[in-house]
């Protein structure tokens, strides 16, 4: 089985700036010099239902905090969130075994 190139910090940064702007995949890939399919596969995108105000509140803590999207807002909190849920259960786990 062939495997995938890896992709670096920075290159998915960008891909992930691109994305959430709202380019589409083949444009980004065209960018960066990727393949259509790489970008594809390490960007899928999750829709968020939210009202009004709720976005509206999204926005302008996205702004506050200098992100440039609401999307990389978003997977920024995700990821804080899952990382502090990962190490804690990480350390749970070595204290068993």
């Amino acid at each position: 089985m062939a495997r995938e190139p890896a992709v670096g910090l920075r290159k998915l940064a960008d891909i992930i700036h691109l994305r959430s702007l709202g380019h589409s995949a083949y444009t980004v890939a065209s960018r960066l010099g990727m393949f259509p399919w790489h970008v594809y596969y390490v960007t899928q995108f999750v829709k968020v239902c939210v009202s009004t105000e709720e976005l509206e509140w999204i926005e302008e803590e996205a702004a506050r905090h200098n992100f440039s999207t609401v999307g990389e807002f978003i997977m920024d909190v995700f990821n804080r969130c899952y990382e502090e849920h990962y190490a804690a259960s990480r350390k749970r786990k070595k204290k068993v075994a």
